[in-house]
Formats: C-alpha cells, sequence, structure tokens
C-alpha cells in the first residue's frame, strides 16, 4: 500500500512537538505535500547527519512535508520519510506578516492626494 497524505498526518500528529504547536495555535493550517526528487537531494545535502531516511544504501527518492502554520507568525515543518514511516526532521520558522495587497494601495492614494 503506497504511503499517502493521511499517513504523513497521522505519524506528524503523533509527535510532541506538533501537538504543543497545536495546543498553541488551535487555528493552525495543515500543508501536506510530497517533495519533488530534486528537492528531496537538495535538502538530504542541506541535512547531511540526518540518519534513519532509509532502509537502502541509497538515498530515498521521495520525503513527505507536513507544515503545520499560524498564518503570519510561525510555521512547523515535519520531515518524513515514507520508506521507515517515522520523522527525519522537525523545524520552527518564524513568519513574517504579509501586507495585503489592498492595504498597500489605499496607502499608496493617501499619499498622492
Amino acid at each position: 500500500m503506497p504511503f499517502s497524505e493521511d499517513d504523513a498526518v497521522e505519524i506528524a500528529s503523533a509527535t510532541k512537538e506538533a501537538q504543543a504547536f497545536e495546543a498553541k495555535h488551535p487555528d493552525c493550517v495543515w500543508n501536506v505535500e510530497k517533495m519533488k526528487p530534486k528537492d528531496v537531494d537538495t535538502w538530504i545535502k542541506k541535512h547531511p547527519k540526518v540518519t534513519g531516511l532509509t532502509t537502502k544504501p541509497t538515498p530515498p527518492k521521495a520525503l513527505w512535508l507536513v507544515e503545520i502554520e499560524e498564518l503570519d507568525t510561525e510555521k512547523l515543518v515535519i520531515v518524513i520519510s515514507p520508506e521507515t514511516k517515522k520523522v527525519a526532521d522537525i523545524t520552527t520558522e518564524k513568519l513574517e506578516a504579509e501586507v495585503e495587497e489592498e492595504e498597500e494601495e489605499t496607502a499608496e492614494e493617501e499619499e498622492t492626494e
């Protein structure tokens, strides 16, 4: 049976980091995506010390990203190996608030008046 988005979410949601993030941000948004082979190679090169990605001597061809995001605040990124069905890496990223285009246009109009 192939690895699916549901499998990735199930593994990610079982981590203490995801549970703590969701408790802190109950309105967070979950995004799940399968990384492209080129992106997997790049990610592995940037994280050479990560182990347990595969049961074979060759690098994995696919990894899954589960991003749990509190909009304009922070995001938890969980990388999962579909082969071992384990979490390969967990990172937290701070996000900058996005300024809406309408607000920018309104501010520009006010300046010209």
